[in-house]
């Protein structure tokens, strides 16, 4: 049975169908329209492989960023408070 639709931001839902995710990007037909692209074709179907590759996908650029965001407020400490470090 098909639960109802989530919303996960920045006008994306998300439905769970019993096998896979359908992404709806709705919310995002105006970029679509300004970017050259189709707004009509606004669905994404994710397997549960395919998701799993995603979330994948997500962490290993995500700890990167965290990485980035935490080397520059280490630097930030440091040029403010150089005799402290």
């Amino acid at each position: 049975m098909p639960e109802k639709e989530t919303h996960l931001g920045d006008g994306v839902y998300a439905r769970w169908d019993g096998h896979g995710i359908i992404l709806d990007l709705r919310g995002q037909e105006q970029w679509l329209e300004e970017s050259g692209g189709r707004p009509h074709i606004c669905k994404i179907y994710l397997e549960p492989e395919v998701f799993n590759s995603l979330v994948d996908f997500a962490k290993v650029h995500g700890d990167a960023k965290r990485a980035e965001i935490e080397k520059k407020k280490q630097k930030s400490v440091e040029s403010k408070n150089p005799s402290e470090v």
